[in-house]
């Protein structure tokens, strides 16, 4: 393909000329702005809103080393309290992450019965008996939840049966063991339920 003559400068009149420099001007200013100016300005830009954003966090950080000593002094006070864990407070923490996925499943939960399982100098095992009544999509979504849950639940025997009033209702049991590590400072349990 061939390209058209373009037309000499020098035969072209005053006008011509006048309009073929404002043209060329124009067009290489356009070029120049879309080519060069937009794309620095828009990064020009960004950088800025991030600068105002680690400039925020920044303030937020400094506000929170701030407080360090006074927390530390806080944790220190209640160490023994927060060293010492109890039993009692294992089973508690235990019941609190049943209820949450029950509640996050939607299922409601009947009775819940604890016991105490199998311990070492390592693990300490908790049976928990619960009993639940909701959906066949509630009782998935609460067996995965448990199954996923941070706390080392183990399913052991599961039941279930519809009920009488409506058809679309499930009500059963679940046999869970949760098993909490030991910390180093925490002692074993003494006594026969030691394994």
């Amino acid at each position: 393909m061939k390209l058209p003559n373009l037309p000499d400068f020098a035969a072209m009149s005053r006008r011509e000329r006048a309009l073929a420099a404002g043209s060329a001007l124009v067009l290489a200013s356009v070029l120049l702005d879309r080519l060069v100016l937009s794309p620095w300005l828009g990064h020009t830009g960004m950088v800025h809103r991030e600068i105002s954003r680690l400039e925020e966090d920044l303030r937020s950080y400094q506000g929170l080393l701030a407080r360090k000593p006074r927390i530390l002094a806080e944790a220190e006070r209640y160490r023994d309290y927060l060293d010492a864990r109890s039993q009692e407070g294992d089973m508690a923490s235990l019941l609190r992450e049943i209820e949450s996925l029950g509640r996050e499943s939607g299922i409601t939960l009947g009775e819940v019965k604890p016991s105490e399982g199998a311990a070492n100098e390592v693990y300490q095992d908790y049976a928990i008996e619960v009993q639940y009544q909701g959906s066949l999509q509630q009782w998935i979504r609460f067996v995965y939840l448990v199954q996923s849950s941070k706390v080392l639940f183990t399913i052991e025997r599961s039941t279930m049966a519809k009920t009488d009033d409506d058809a679309g209702t499930l009500q059963g049991s679940l046999r869970l063991s949760g098993r909490l590590i030991r910390t180093e400072d925490q002692p074993a349990p003494e006594g026969p339920d030691e394994a």
